[in-house]
C-alpha cells in the first residue's frame, strides 16, 4: 500500500533521479542524461511537494558542493519548473500544488506528537505505544496504521525514545557519515542521505522499509576500506 503513496513513491524516485544525475556526471553519455530527464519528469508527476524539496536540496549538494557545476543546477531547475507549469490540474485535491489541507493535517500531527513527548521527555513512550497514547490523549477511532507513526521521522524518534534515544540516534547518523569513503559511492551516499533527511521532516520516510533496505545496501558499498 505504501508504494502507492505519493510521498514514499516520491522519495524513491528522487533517489533514482539523484543517482542518475551523478552517474551522468561520471559517464557523460547522452543515454544517461535521457534516463535522468525521464526520472526527473516522473518526480514531477508524483505531485509530492516534500519530494520536490528533497530533490532541490540533493541537487544543490551535488552540483554546488561536490561537482562544482552551478550553471547545471540552474538549467535543471528551469526544466523542472517549466514541467511543473505543464502538469495536468485535475479536480482532485492531490493534484493541486497549492493545497493546504495536508499542511494543516501535518501541523496537527506535529502538535500531537510534541504534546505526547512532553509527557515522557526522557525515555519516551516506547516503540509500539504511540497509537494507544494518541487515542488515549486525543480520542477518536484510528483505523490507519499511521496512528503508530508520525509525519516526521525525527519527531517519531523523539516521542518514542525520548531525548536520550534522540541523541543516540543523531550521534549514530553522524558516525555513519564519518564512516563513508570519499569516492563516488561515498559522495552519492551523502547526497542521497541529505535528500532523505530533508524529506523525513514531512513523512516518516527514514523508517520506510523500502528506503531502509536500499540505504543499508548503499551504505555497505560506501564504507571506507
Amino acid at each position: 500500500g505504501t508504494y502507492l503513496d505519493p510521498g514514499f513513491t516520491g522519495i524513491v524516485v528522487v533517489l533514482g533521479t539523484l543517482l542518475s544525475l551523478i552517474y551522468y556526471g561520471q559517464k557523460k553519455e547522452i543515454r544517461y542524461f535521457c534516463l535522468f530527464l525521464f526520472i526527473l519528469i516522473t518526480v514531477v508527476f508524483t505531485y509530492s511537494r516534500a519530494s520536490y524539496i528533497a530533490l532541490f536540496i540533493g541537487s544543490i549538494i551535488h552540483l554546488f558542493v561536490f561537482a562544482k557545476k552551478r550553471s547545471s543546477f540552474f538549467i535543471i531547475a528551469t526544466i523542472f519548473i517549466l514541467t511543473l507549469f505543464l502538469l495536468p490540474r485535475l479536480a482532485s485535491e492531490g493534484t493541486l500544488l497549492e493545497r493546504t489541507q495536508s499542511i494543516y493535517a501535518r501541523l496537527a500531527n506535529y502538535r500531537q506528537t510534541l504534546e505526547l513527548y512532553s509527557q515522557y521527555p526522557v525515555f519516551g513512550l516506547g516503540f509500539n505505544n504511540l497509537c494507544s497514547a494518541r487515542l488515549r490523549n486525543f480520542g477518536g477511532l484510528e483505523t490507519s496504521h499511521a496512528c503508530s507513526g508520525s509525519d516526521s521521522s525525527l519527531l517519531f524518534v523523539l516521542v518514542t525514545t525520548g531525548v536520550v534515544g534522540f541523541w543516540i540516534f543523531l550521534n549514530s547518523l553522524y558516525q555513519i557519515l564519518l564512516s563513508v569513503s570519499r569516492n563516488i559511492y561515498g559522495k552519492a551516499f551523502i547526497i542521497c542521505s541529505s535528500s532523505l533527511f530533508i524529506h523525513s521532516f514531512f513523512a516518516n520516510s527514514l523508517f520506510y522499509a523500502g528506503i531502509m533496505g536500499f540505504m543499508s545496501i548503499f551504505l555497505a558499498i560506501s564504507l571506507k576500506d
